[in-house]
């Protein structure tokens, strides 16, 4: 049996990002599960943010860092080099960056579908600190969206002040850090900031990250001066009709499920809630 390596870095090759989504179709064929990665491009500018596990060339685990307002840790081992301290090991190099970066816990995202790995963290002393719906939606390019729209298009640089505004006042993470983030994403095709206007009122704002399998919707928040007003309605439907012209087939986001309004707007469009993940709190 080849030696196992851990290699913790700042980030993915292309070559590196295309074993992981490899590496995931494989555990997601081995179990009824909707596993959540962080794919992040190689920059040697920024911290250690993901984890592989490398059993001689094979890539054999992963663990991925998402250092935003809380650092999120997801990973996943392949199923036929589980229970041999793979994830054991890449957890505490996770660990060990989110401390280095002054973090005193790291939130562990687990899947309803695999209870071991909830159980594996309330072994460690992790604690649930909060929990969200996955949902998706197959894009019919044939089916009409009938209703009310707004004016939906890329983020302008000049408007990132406003959009964090608005980001800020719907999660709580501070509007500088938000401001930062946007500007890194400008950089990438694939990772779209979407300013939506009506009345040339800027009223909401969400992001598109297009990933191989499917493309996901973050932050879709509306503006609370104008809510209640069926701005959230128009601009997930334009925001749909988007990917529907780029020729997405499949979209997914992420709701809180105490969050009843918004799943109630997503099933009315059509999305399924496909799993649950639970964020455990684990101390650093």
């Amino acid at each position: 049996m080849a030696a196992l390596g851990i290699h913790a870095q700042a980030g993915l090759t292309p070559a590196q990002h295309q074993a992981v989504v490899a590496l995931k179709d494989d555990c997601e064929a081995a179990q009824p599960i909707d596993l959540k990665v962080e794919l992040a491009r190689a920059d040697t500018s920024t911290a250690v943010n993901t984890v592989l596990a490398y059993e001689g060339a094979q890539l054999v685990g992963y663990c991925g860092i998402d250092a935003g307002a809380e650092a999120e840790v997801c990973g996943m081992v392949h199923p036929a080099h589980r229970r041999s301290g793979i994830a054991s090991r890449m957890l505490g190099e996770a660990i060990d960056a989110a401390a280095a970066g002054g973090r005193a816990s790291i939130l562990v995202i687990c899947e309803d579908a695999a209870p071991i790995a909830r159980a594996w963290m309330q072994r460690r002393g992790a604690t649930l600190s909060q929990s969200e719906h996955r949902m998706l939606l197959a894009l019919n390019r044939d089916a009409p969206l009938p209703g009310p729209t707004v004016t939906l298009r890329r983020m302008d640089p000049g408007e990132r002040p406003a959009v964090a505004r608005i980001l800020s006042s719907g999660f709580a993470e501070a509007a500088p850090a938000i401001e930062e983030r946007l500007a890194r994403s400008a950089l990438s095709a694939d990772d779209e900031p979407l300013v939506a206007f009506a009345g040339g009122q800027l009223v909401g704002t969400t992001r598109v990250i297009h990933l191989p399998q499917r493309s996901m919707i973050y932050g879709f928040v509306i503006d609370g001066a104008v809510r209640g007003r069926g701005h959230g309605g128009a601009m997930l439907r334009a925001t749909l009709e988007r990917l529907n012209a780029r020729g997405v087939t499949q979209v997914g986001l992420e709701v809180d499920p105490d969050n009843i309004a918004a799943v109630r707007l997503y099933t009315r469009f059509g999305f399924r809630v496909v799993t649950t993940y639970r964020y455990m709190r684990l101390p650093t």
